[in-house]
């Protein structure tokens, strides 16, 4: 490796969980911007700006192309520079913004609406994966807080200008914010990346690109399949359905990140493992162990008071809580499905992850147009739903012909903790400002209980 520093080890508990712990603050000020968006927008126009910021994402995914998920694995190992990465991320970055452009422009002289809002957030989406890029590559050299510090700044940029100025009050003004929110981390990037990042001699692209590309499809595809359900609705021109729909999968799309984030903290000690050759490793258990308690109990929590969650966007938004219960059913099923996401990562099984989500992409769209004709938003979330099921059941099989994972027993395990929480739930104070607290104190007691062995590892760093 020629980074000219080398990693720091760390276990998969200690990195993940520092990871999600700076991650709950950084979710924290999302949801913030998300909800006051929505109370500025209303219903139908939210559901509007989704489908543009969903193009938008769409487009900036070939400025990566899975390059920031091999730059964990390439410190690790020592198999590539990290700088012939930035080079060949240089090089997409700048196809990606001409053919953006270009295409935009002609979408645009067609007829077609919203082009402005796509190309800001688009400009938003490509400096982001900047960031989260050399975020990365600090995360793989130990630095999990100068990471989780660079993106609280991006994040807190853009709450600050969409809620103490007037840029949420139209999706173009909105847009306007997310183009203006990355450019102080972009400055802080540059400057905390450059001694792992810096440039040593010529770089080697069409290998890096060639390795990195199944990833970049899995990256475009995962994209898509948080959208199809949008893009359907959009196209059969249910305005309220979609706006709906939006909130409940903005919601879920928040919490997601936060196994993500843990899952994303413990692939250094995944990669090793796996670089160890061993099969039966304890990281990748360990990880989904603790997955699967958070996804199960931030599934009861949200389904149990779905409504009251949803109020804080607006009244008007009430009505979407069957979207977002069936959305809960599917946050337990989506956290168990990062985890082996990650852990074929680490075990050099990227060439798999294209194939299973084109999978779910496909699953996922027949049942949309099947169920959203009928049942609108209801019908879009339990195609969601299906979807991650049959996704999580062939991922599974993939992944335990390479590491010795077993999930029966943490789901159950998870089950029986999460007892407690429910029931102060459904039973306790209404108000989400006092239940809320209430329900966390709770499980951490139980999960302090539950995970004394994992609680040590951390505060030992083994």
């Amino acid at each position: 490796m020629t980074t000219g520093t080398s990693p720091r080890p760390q276990s998969e508990t200690r990195g993940g969980a520092v990871r999600l712990l700076a991650e709950i603050p950084i979710r924290a000020l999302s949801i913030l911007a998300m909800i006051v968006l929505a109370r500025r927008l209303g219903v139908e126009g939210f559901g509007a700006f989704a489908v543009m910021v969903g193009v938008a994402a769409l487009i900036a995914e070939f400025a990566d192309l899975g390059l920031s998920q091999i730059l964990v694995r390439s410190v690790v190992s020592g198999g590539r520079a990290a700088s012939d990465l930035v080079a060949a991320k240089v090089r997409l970055t700048v196809a990606t913004l001409g053919g953006g452009s270009l295409g935009l422009v002609l979408w645009s002289a067609g007829g077609g609406s919203g082009a402005l809002v796509v190309a800001l957030c688009t400009v938003h989406y490509v400096a982001f994966g900047w960031i989260e890029a050399v975020g990365t590559a600090l995360r793989a050299h130990g630095r999990v807080w100068a990471e989780a510090g660079l993106l609280l700044l991006a994040r807190a940029t853009l709450m600050v200008l969409i809620g103490l100025t007037r840029f949420g009050s139209t999706p173009q003004l909105a847009a306007v914010a997310y183009a203006l929110a990355v450019i102080p981390g972009l400055l802080v990037a540059a400057r905390l990346g450059a001694p792992y990042l810096a440039r040593q001699g010529e770089p080697v692209i069409a290998p890096i690109l060639r390795e990195a590309l199944p990833l970049g499809l899995n990256g475009f595809l995962g994209r898509l399949t948080v959208r199809v359900e949008v893009f359907v609705l959009g196209a059969l021109g249910m305005a309220t359905g979609l706006g709906l729909f939006a909130a409940g999968l903005r919601i879920v799309e928040s919490i997601l990140t936060l196994p993500a984030a843990f899952a994303a903290g413990s692939l250094p000690a995944l990669a090793r493992e796996a670089a160890a050759g061993e099969r039966r490793t304890g990281a990748a258990q360990r990880t989904m162990d603790l997955l699967a308690w958070g996804g199960l109990a931030a599934a009861v929590g949200l389904g149990l008071r779905a409504p009251e969650v949803l109020a804080i966007l607006g009244a008007s938004f009430v009505d979407a809580a069957p979207v977002l219960r069936i959305f809960a059913a599917t946050l337990a099923i989506c956290f168990l499905n990062t985890g082996l996401y990650y852990t074929l990562i680490a075990t050099e099984s990227a060439r798999l992850t294209p194939r299973l989500t084109v999978v779910r992409v496909v699953i996922g769209f027949g049942i949309a147009v099947l169920l959203i004709p009928r049942f609108g938003a209801p019908g879009a979330a339990f195609g969601y739903l299906a979807a991650e099921v049959v996704l999580l059941w062939i991922t599974t099989r993939v992944v335990t012909r390479h590491v010795a994972v077993s999930l029966p027993r943490p789901i159950l395990r998870a089950l029986v903790g999460v007892v407690p929480m429910a029931v102060a739930l459904w039973f306790g104070p209404r108000p989400l400002i006092v239940a809320i607290p209430m329900a966390v104190a709770i499980h951490a007691v139980v999960t302090a209980i539950a995970f004394r062995r994992e609680l040590h590892a951390l505060k030992t760093g083994r």
